[in-house]
């Protein structure tokens, strides 16, 4: 990029992709750094992206996407925030980066609820929460829904309380390793994207992936499946008759999920995989037979 700039916001935006490109970086970044940076709605560029950039503008600019393409840091990590389903979330090196992927979690409970297979008002835990992405989405997609966040770190629950404040929505924060957070509790809803990486396949992972985000949010023991097992071996003392279980898993790991609920999970119990935008494997889905207690909170 050049050191000295006398151009548009948008001649701007042309350099930094191009320079991006020639480093092997996605060239789509720098309109989502130049958008985060400037704090603008995409409406907000068609109307500026032809005046004049400031000089300050164009140096933090370029210093940002000098530092995305030699060190590989997130623009997100950069910027402090990320957008999940429309929502604008703080995250911190503590926290995992929410991935487009993960909203169809968010679709999948909503279509739950319209389907009546979920109370109105349900309990719901997430499980893993992280920046709270999935917990305050569906708190404010579906107000009546009664939301539980949960995490092992709590850099990361400190990330979330943030978010919650800032979104306005009303949910409660715990900390523990997965089910210790709600001794005692049943729910209606459980989801969860947990840790799902096997450390044999980091040479897989994307080097700012490797850099920047949590080794706690990303990777877990027995080729990645640990932290599947323990949720499924204790699922049926924390999931409420007539509930669902909800999990984002890895494109490879569905065969070997379903197998391990087959000679795991009690016999009242249905289990599928479902698939992502591009057709991948994508999430582990389980039911539990039986009525659900009719507590004059079932949807309309």
């Amino acid at each position: 990029m050049n050191k000295v700039f006398n151009g548009s916001y948008r001649e701007a935006l042309l350099g930094a992709s191009s320079f991006l490109s020639d480093r092997g970086c996605e060239e789509a970044i720098a309109y989502h750094y130049l958008l985060g940076l400037m704090d603008w709605e995409p409406s907000d560029w068609y109307r500026y992206q032809f005046q004049s950039m400031s000089v300050e503008d164009y140096a933090a600019y370029e210093a940002g996407i000098q530092r995305i393409a030699k060190d590989h840091c997130p623009y997100q990590y950069l910027l402090g925030e990320a957008y999940f389903y429309r929502y604008k979330f703080k995250v911190t090196p503590a926290t995992l980066i929410p991935r487009q992927e993960t909203e169809l979690l968010v679709d999948r409970v909503k279509d739950l609820l319209a389907k009546g297979e979920l109370p109105r008002q349900a309990q719901v835990v997430d499980i893993g929460t992280g920046t709270g992405a999935i917990a305050l989405t569906l708190k404010k997609e579906c107000p009546d829904l009664q939301i539980t966040a949960t995490d092992l770190s709590e850099e990361a629950l400190a990330v979330a309380r943030d978010n919650a404040q800032a979104l306005e929505a009303d949910i409660q924060l715990a900390q523990g390793d997965l089910y210790q957070a709600i001794q005692g509790q049943t729910f209606d809803l459980i989801v969860s994207n947990p840790p799902y990486i096997g450390r044999q396949e980091i040479d897989e992972v994307a080097e700012d992936v490797q850099r920047y985000e949590p080794d706690l949010a990303l990777f877990a023991e027995e080729e990645g499946y640990a932290i599947y097992y323990r949720l499924i071996d204790d699922l049926d003392a924390y999931l409420k008759a007539g509930g669902s279980f909800i999990a984002e898993i890895g494109y490879r790991q569905g065969d070997r999920l379903l197998a391990y609920c087959q000679t795991h999970l009690p016999h009242n119990y249905h289990y599928r995989i479902e698939e992502d935008f591009a057709g991948h494997d994508r999430f582990l889905v389980v039911s539990k037979e039986g009525e659900r207690e009719d507590d004059g909170n079932l949807s309309e």
